[in-house]
């Protein structure tokens, strides 16, 4: 008989602990495991290593300015046109420099009679430029002499940030000559920067 009660009381008991055990997990959600936290701890490591956070992301489509522009010259030279810098890695970034720094095309002043016969000469008055168009082949290295006719100063220029090197300013009698490779095919219109001469334009045809 006390054999029996104690097979009782023992299988009330498990029976009891068992209740107990369910009521604890049922008001007890789940908890994400050690691995998945760990996991998760991982992969914000990984994302911080390689910069893909949303934070640290950039966007491609974003252009990197290529410098200041000089006091006095047109805004235009902020406007780059991405159907006229070249192929060439090389030629984009000479012709896109500051004038006067050590990559962009150098300039030198000279006299009239010191101009290389093979140079392209182009003269520049309060009226405009003589002649209005010249032609180059791209991938040709051209020599540019830019003379100022009568008493102004005048400052020549590509309106376009890809050829921003080749800005000049000649004073009145004066002969600068820029040389350089030319860019791709196509039609580059460059002015007189002077508020007063702004209308006076010229092409620059690479074929």
């Amino acid at each position: 008989m006390s054999k029996n009660v104690n097979k009782i009381l023992l299988a009330v008991v498990i029976v009891v602990v068992a209740l107990i055990l369910v009521i604890i997990f049922t008001l007890n959600p789940n908890t994400p495991s050690t691995g998945s936290a760990a996991s998760k701890s991982n992969t914000i490591k990984i994302n911080n290593l390689t910069g893909n956070t949303n934070q640290n992301q950039v966007n491609p489509s974003e252009t990197v300015p290529t410098g200041t522009v000089p006091a006095g010259t047109s805004s235009a030279l902020t406007a780059i046109n991405p159907t006229v810098t070249s192929a060439d890695p090389a030629v984009t970034m000479a012709l896109s420099s500051m004038p006067g720094s050590d990559a962009a095309p150098k300039q030198a002043v000279i006299k009239a009679e010191e101009i290389p016969s093979a140079a392209i000469k182009l003269s520049v008055s309060d009226s405009g430029f003589t002649p209005k168009e010249f032609t180059i082949n791209s991938g040709q290295e051209v020599s540019l002499a830019i003379t100022a006719v009568g008493s102004s100063t005048h400052v020549f220029i590509f309106p376009m940030a890809s050829l921003m090197g080749l800005q000049t300013m000649v004073s009145n009698g004066e002969t600068k000559m820029i040389t350089f490779t030319a860019p791709n095919a196509g039609t580059y219109t460059f002015r007189d920067d002077i508020p007063d001469f702004r209308k006076n334009t010229g092409s620059m045809i690479v074929k």
